[in-house]
C-alpha cells in the first residue's frame, strides 16, 4: 500500500503502513525517477516547520509579568481591599515599602506579577495573607494592576 499525504504537482510522499489510514492521507502508485528523493525532502521540510513552530510559539509565549489578568478586576479589587493601607501606591504601615517598581524589587526579591502574586497570598511581616479571602482570579487581577501601575509609574495619577 502506498500512503500520500503531501501532494504538490511534482511530488508525493510514500510509505508503507499496516494502521489504519486517516480520511486525508490517499492511496496512490508512485511513479517518476526522483520521487523518493523529493518526498524526503518533502517530509524533511514539514518537520522542520512543525520544529520551528514549536520553538517560536515557546518563545513568543509572553512571560508572566505579561500575561497577567484582569486590570478592570484588578483595580476594583484593590480599591475595595488594599487602597485602606496602599492608597495612591503607598504604605501607611511601613512607609518605606510602597508599591513603586522599586520598592517592589527590593522587598520582594524581584519584579513580575509572580512575586506579587505569591505575596498578595501568602502576606509578609505586617501585610496579611488574602489566599482565603479573594478568588484565584481576584489575585491575579489586583497583581497585574499592581504590576502595571508600578511598571508605567501611574500611582497618584492613573491608578490608586
Amino acid at each position: 500500500m502506498k500512503i500520500s499525504c503531501l501532494k504538490t504537482s511534482a511530488n508525493t510522499v510514500s510509505a508503507r503502513s499496516a494502521a489504519p489510514l486517516p480520511r486525508h492521507v490517499r492511496v496512490t502508485a508512485s511513479s517518476g525517477a526522483g520521487g523518493m528523493k523529493n518526498r524526503v525532502q518533502d517530509a524533511v521540510g514539514v518537520a522542520a516547520l512543525l520544529a520551528a513552530g514549536t520553538v517560536f510559539s515557546q518563545v513568543l509565549t509572553p512571560p508572566a509579568s505579561m500575561a497577567g489578568g484582569d486590570l478592570a478586576l484588578g483595580a476594583q479589587v484593590f480599591n475595595n481591599n488594599c487602597a485602606a493601607c496602599h492608597l495612591g501606591g503607598g504604605n501607611s504601615v511601613v512607609p518605606a515599602r510602597t508599591l513603586a517598581k522599586a520598592d517592589i524589587t527590593e522587598g520582594l526579591g524581584g519584579f513580575d506579577e509572580a512575586k506579587i502574586i505569591y505575596q498578595v497570598q501568602n502576606g509578609k511581616n505586617a501585610m496579611p495573607a488574602w489566599a482565603d479571602r479573594l478568588e484565584e482570579d481576584e489575585i491575579e487581577g489586583v497583581a497585574s494592576y499592581v504590576f502595571d501601575c508600578a511598571s508605567n509609574n501611574k500611582w497618584g495619577k492613573s491608578c490608586g
